[in-house]
């Protein structure tokens, strides 16, 4: 059922830029050998769990946000350990923008499953959201800690040192995202404004490009624009004589 659920969230744009999120695995399977010493009445409550999962992913897939919200409400009601669906429920509310029901979600998600990456960035990504940069950092730096192969916590971090104005630590960690996966091109946009900021245009506008090149590659119209336009607003300045 994972194989499914990834493609349902990648589709209506949930997914983060992560190596290896939590719904990649294969929900049917993980729930599904029987403990021996499971009583009938255990085996009921989480064939019923399951049951509600299933029809949540199903009315994700059809864009029904808020009937999925319920059947994975009703899931974590019967066994409240279920991780993935406070998971799928948090990622729904941060879709939705409802950042601090995602961040509760999430939170529940990373008390029954504390090291997995995916959860510690989504939640940071979601205090962020809310402007929360240092509850946000500490998230990514955990999701460094837990799979440190892995650009994204890198990037977000990057993104937040920014936005808190310490250029050298982001400019750090967003060397470090595009050395992991230089098809990072949200990485190569945060370096290039960066660069702007640090009056450098030549490697600003080198990083904008390139930025453009890899959103064109994926298919990312929105991405490409804000690149290409911030290069072109550069190259547009560098050739403007001073006016004294």
């Amino acid at each position: 059922m994972f194989s499914r659920a990834i493609a349902f969230i990648a589709a209506i744009g949930i997914v983060l830029t992560v190596n290896k999120p939590v719904i990649s695995q294969n929900h049917s399977e993980h729930h599904s050998v029987p403990s021996p010493s499971e009583t009938s009445a255990e085996r009921e409550s989480s064939r019923l769990t399951e049951s509600h999962v299933n029809e949540g992913l199903t009315k994700l897939h059809q864009k029904n946000y808020s009937g999925a919200i319920e059947s994975f409400g009703k899931a974590v009601e019967i066994q409240p350990s279920h991780y993935l669906a406070f998971t799928y429920r948090a990622d729904i509310h941060r879709l939705l923008k409802n950042y601090q029901a995602a961040i509760d979600d999430y939170t529940k998600a990373i008390e029954f499953n504390p090291a997995h990456s995916y959860l510690r960035n989504s939640r940071g990504v979601s205090y962020a959201a809310l402007g929360d940069y240092q509850n946000a950092i500490e998230d990514y730096t955990q999701a460094i800690s837990i799979y440190p192969e892995e650009g994204a916590g890198y990037r977000h971090r990057g993104a937040a040192y920014y936005q808190l104005g310490e250029n050298e630590k982001a400019m750090a960690d967003l060397n470090s995202a595009i050395s992991r996966n230089q098809k990072d091109a949200e990485a190569y946009t945060i370096r290039g404004e960066i660069y702007t900021n640090l009056k450098n245009p030549d490697l600003a506008i080198a990083d904008y490009q390139q930025a453009a090149k890899l959103f064109l590659t994926q298919s990312n119209r929105e991405g490409y624009t804000k690149a290409i336009n911030l290069a072109k607003s550069l190259q547009q300045q560098s050739i403007v004589p001073d006016s004294k």
